[in-house]
């Protein structure tokens, strides 16, 4: 099929496309379509191309310099160009008329496209209408994947960026979600969310694919659903909405591409931050360790970024067996790689250091309090790992201590203490709560407890239980029963023995038997709440000795 310039003059509405060459070239035939992108563009050209530019690529040009390139391209036979005012191009207006007064001479079209359009619709209708289908496709592989690598290597963007650059290709909206369904990035005005439906089925393109579609209906329009896994076995879906117009081929070639580059950007961040994690790790745990002095503390500081009348916290997670068995072997090291990276992905702004079976995050906060949008997105991950772990199949124990919000990097090593302190009170929040798949403790609320745990003497914390426990725990031992555990199930569930029988998983009489007994041994009074007291504060404090 024989394409003539006189067409995209005669589409210019429909194209966005306002002709500046007066009626000059509107008789060349177009043989292709091409994005101009590098500065000696003019080696690549075979003749009859559309040329697409924003002068971007000739910034660095001098005046003479990009007036030869121009001659240059028209003389080897082009047969327009399309020309976008980005709005920060130095001396882009001196350039558009020098290219306007060279068009003109050598009657070669010249088009603008208005500055807030793009140049795809135009690409894929000369592409469809020169070419067959296959050659057509095989032409817009090549543009659509030489774009995102210019983008991805020379403006190094973020996935979000590429997904933003997508968007405006395909013409409809993309989110990126991680493993719970909760929004990594999205091309939408806020956070997106989605639901697999029970009409979610398999979906295959008319093209060659490298990825996994899913196609949903969710009333006014189809969504597309393409799972990928990236380094670090990282599970994400991107889903992308067809409310605007339906999606041809065309666009799922720039999707596989889109993709492609995704994988690249979060390969290029991961190495970029294993880099830089592994220089500064070695300073972020001096600096909470109190291993430097004043001077060296500004130093670290500065190196990391750090400010002091900024808000910092520190949040320690801690990934080990929960068997306690081969906490350090080669499976279990990889299983802390994973994890670190999947807390990395959620927290991109923020330091992650790992060590061993420990991973710190220090974060930087908004003020001294903590919001509900914070504890939200930290419970977010946990749900996110937590998932990840048993999609393994491991048998990992994760558990996160949240230090207290400090003012400026010298007070950090106090938030590290207190995570630490907060990861250690896990076991026992969970018997006091009765939560067994409890993972996060934040230290600014235990309260009473943060000295009993802080105080390192046995000693003087077997002060602070009462005989009552000892004695139970001595009968226990001796008699290999349960009754300890049972009282604290007992307080714990307001001294309902139904609740009591139900939490230890025992039969009512049982329950019952086993309260009568803790009454003799003990001779405690159930109806006096400051004794009752004093025997929840101690079975308490009787856990902190026991896990110290």
């Amino acid at each position: 099929m024989v394409l003539l310039v006189q067409e995209m003059k005669d589409l210019q509405r429909k194209f966005h496309l306002k002709l500046l060459s007066e009626q000059k070239g509107l008789d060349n035939e177009i043989k292709g379509i091409k994005i101009i992108e590098v500065e000696n563009m003019e080696k690549y050209i075979e003749g009859g191309e559309i040329l697409l530019t924003s002068f971007f690529i000739y910034e660095s040009c001098t005046i003479s310099q990009y007036e030869t390139h121009i001659q240059n391209l028209i003389d080897k036979g082009v047969s327009g160009f399309i020309i976008k005012n980005s709005g920060n191009i130095k001396n882009f207006n001196i350039k558009l008329d020098i290219l306007k007064r060279l068009c003109i001479e050598n009657e070669v079209a010249l088009f603008e496209l208005l500055r807030q359009n793009y140049y795809w619709d135009i690409i894929r209708y000369i592409l469809d209408n020169v070419f067959d289908q296959e050659m057509a496709l095989l032409k817009y592989h090549k543009v659509t994947n030489d774009n995102l690598k210019e983008y991805i290597f020379h403006k190094e963007a973020t996935p979000k960026n590429i997904i933003e650059l997508l968007y405006t290709i395909i013409d409809n909206p993309i989110s990126m979600y991680y493993e719970n369904l909760s929004c990594l990035a999205t091309t939408y005005e806020e956070k997106s969310s989605f639901d697999l439906l029970d009409n979610i089925k398999e979906y295959s393109p008319e093209i060659r694919l490298r990825y996994n579609y899913l196609k949903q209906d969710v009333g006014k329009y189809n969504q597309y659903i393409i799972p990928i896994t990236f380094i670090g076995n990282i599970p994400i879906k991107i889903v992308i909405d067809e409310k605007n117009r339906k999606l041809t081929n065309f666009d799922f070639v720039a999707i596989e591409n889109a993709i492609d580059a995704l994988r690249y950007s979060f390969t290029f961040d991961f190495a970029k931050n294993e880099i830089h994690k592994k220089y500064h790790r070695d300073i972020f745990f001096n600096l909470v360790n109190s291993q430097l002095n004043y001077d060296d503390t500004t130093e670290a500081a500065n190196m990391l970024n750090l400010k002091e009348d900024a808000y910092y916290r520190v949040v320690s997670f801690h990934s080990i067996p929960e068997d306690q068995k081969e906490k350090y072997s080669l499976e279990q090291l990889d299983e802390v790689d994973i994890i670190a990276d999947q807390i990395s992905m959620f927290y991109p702004k923020d330091h992650i250091y790992k060590n061993v079976s420990q991973i710190v995050m220090l974060q930087k906060m908004d003020s001294d309090k903590e919001d509900d949008d914070s504890r939200k997105r930290l419970n977010e991950l946990i749900d996110i790992v937590k998932k990840s772990i048993s999609k393994r199949d491991q048998n990992t124990n994760f558990n996160v201590g949240v230090g207290e919000i400090v003012k400026g990097y010298r007070n950090l090593k106090n938030s590290y203490k207190q995570s630490r302190i907060a990861m250690k009170f896990i076991k026992i929040a969970r018997r006091i709560t009765g939560e067994i798949n409890k993972s996060i403790v934040y230290y600014s609320k235990l309260g009473i407890f943060q000295s009993f745990i802080e105080l390192d003497d046995i000693n003087k914390l077997k002060k602070y239980v009462p005989c009552t426990i000892t004695k139970l725990d001595n009968y226990d031992r001796k008699h290999n029963t349960e009754l300890l555990h049972t009282l604290n199930s007992y307080i714990r569930n307001n001294l309902s023995v139904k609740k009591t029988s139900l939490d230890l998983m025992i039969q009512y009489r049982s329950a019952s038997y086993r309260i009568k007994k803790i009454k003799e041994i003990t001779n405690i009074n159930f109806d006096d709440n400051i004794e009752l007291l004093s025997l929840w504060n101690g079975l308490i404090i009787f856990d902190i000795i026991h896990n110290m």
